[in-house]
């Protein structure tokens, strides 16, 4: 699937210089607490005399939805990997990015969803690969990790119900914000969830780093 690149939140501001203050604040503890833009900008606002300004909010709530084509579904089959392998290839674009999506659909009609997460933690900190693997510890699946280029994305080898997947979802946002709650929240808007495959703004691709086994 095709999801377009969000924009800074500033785009969506009418005068952003009116902000400049708490979007300068905002900067200084991202880098001082090396956390999400849209975390540190919350506890900016909070540690502000005004609050959270209105037109801040309606901007947190923006949200999109992917677009979906015939030509972005395929069996699973020998030749996923290549087809997925071309499809990244072909993929530059400044304006999209190519997602892939939990919802599979069964030989019998029905559908289930692959858990896939999306970490917050910071490839540069020192614990937050030893924190990813703790939480993936907890969950009841085998799983590959990739390096998503500043983050790390989670994709667990099992199929769940829409029941299950919500359930999956709840419990991985008691890991926030090693977990990307935001992400988590969008991926309920939609019904199922999203991960990069081709490069982000930096140029680099997700990164396969290891798998990671439950223990029996």
């Amino acid at each position: 699937m095709r999801v377009p690149r969000a924009g800074k939140m500033q785009s969506r501001l009418r005068d952003p210089e009116d902000f400049a203050e708490l979007l300068d604040h905002t900067m200084r503890l991202r880098e001082e607490l090396s956390a999400p833009f849209w975390d540190s900008l919350m506890l900016a606002c909070e540690r502000s005399s005004g609050g959270l300004p209105a037109e801040v909010a309606t901007a947190a709530t923006f949200h999109q939805d992917p677009a979906v084509s015939d030509d972005d579904r395929h069996v699973v089959n020998s030749a996923l990997p290549a087809w997925l392998r071309g499809k990244v290839e072909k993929a530059v674009d400044d304006e999209r990015i190519l997602a892939v999506s939990s919802r599979v659909l069964l030989t019998d009609g029905e559908s289930a969803h692959i858990p896939m997460l999306d970490f917050a933690a910071r490839v540069q900190n020192e614990g937050s690969e030893a924190s990813i693997l703790a939480v993936c510890s907890t969950l009841p699946f085998d799983a590959k990790v990739l390096m998503s280029g500043r983050s790390f994305h989670y994709y667990g080898k099992a199929l769940l119900s829409g029941r299950e997947h919500q359930e999956f979802l709840g419990r991985s946002l008691l890991f926030a914000p090693i977990v990307d709650h935001r992400w988590i929240a969008h991926q309920l808007m939609m019904g199922y969830t999203a991960l990069r495959i081709s490069a982000g703004r930096d140029g680099l691709l997700p990164r396969y780093i290891g798998e990671h086994k439950r223990e029996a």
